[in-house]
């Protein structure tokens, strides 16, 4: 699947809340593994932030670099997809987990509804 940068650190917060609410270990270990490919994922993209911070970054009064959230190459970034090797949820697999409101907002860009 891909998934827009920009929402990968949302997804992956979601996953592992998901996966801690959860009794059964089947299903905490079923959502782990998922939880790693993004978590791989949301990595690879903090490296080329930090990449990013370093090469673009301005120095504050105290020496520490940081970049403008408006800066034209880190937009870039985030509007980027990443494919991801999983299939999209269903909501009637998601039931079985029982996500909260926030977890399904933040799933959304992961969840395929109806037939299309």
């Amino acid at each position: 699947m891909k998934v827009k940068n920009k929402d990968l650190g949302a997804i992956n917060s979601a996953l592992f809340s998901l996966g801690n609410h959860q009794g059964d270990i089947s299903k905490r270990w079923a959502i782990a593994k998922l939880a790693r490919k993004f978590n791989d994922a949301n990595e690879l993209l903090s490296n080329q932030i930090n990449k990013l911070v370093e090469e673009q970054g301005k120095e504050d009064e105290n020496g520490q670099k940081s970049l403008s959230p408006f800066n034209k190459d880190y937009l870039k970034l985030m509007d980027l997809d990443i494919d991801i090797e999983c299939s999209y949820f269903t909501i009637e697999q998601l039931e079985e987990y029982s996500p909260t409101v926030q977890e399904l907002v933040a799933l959304e860009p992961i969840i395929k509804e109806g037939d299309d």
